[in-house]
């Protein structure tokens, strides 16, 4: 019995890890992962315009995107804004 306890716990860290390591692959290749738990971030909350279109081709590393914001730059670091439009430009 103890063994099959054991067994089973070891199955769900490796199945832990594996689904962790796919996310986060997917993740550092600016694609959205497969496995989160989707929340409320603040770009939804924010009315911020985000692509439609069903690609990932607005988060890619080179592309020109236009940023509009409040004109409030908060005192953090790294400095944050408040974006309130993003636009992929062509």
């Amino acid at each position: 019995m103890k063994k099959i306890v054991i067994s089973i716990f070891v199955v769900l860290i490796v199945l832990w890890g594996v689904i962790f390591l796919i996310d986060y692959s997917r993740w550092s290749q600016f694609k959205e992962p497969i496995f989160v738990v989707a929340r409320e971030t603040a770009d939804d909350s924010m009315g911020i315009t985000r692509p439609t279109n069903g690609t990932d081709d607005f988060y890619v590393v080179g592309n020109k995107v236009k940023i509009t914001y409040n004109g409030m730059i908060m005192e953090s670091y790294p400095a944050q804004i408040f974006a309130t439009k993003i636009e992929l430009m062509k």
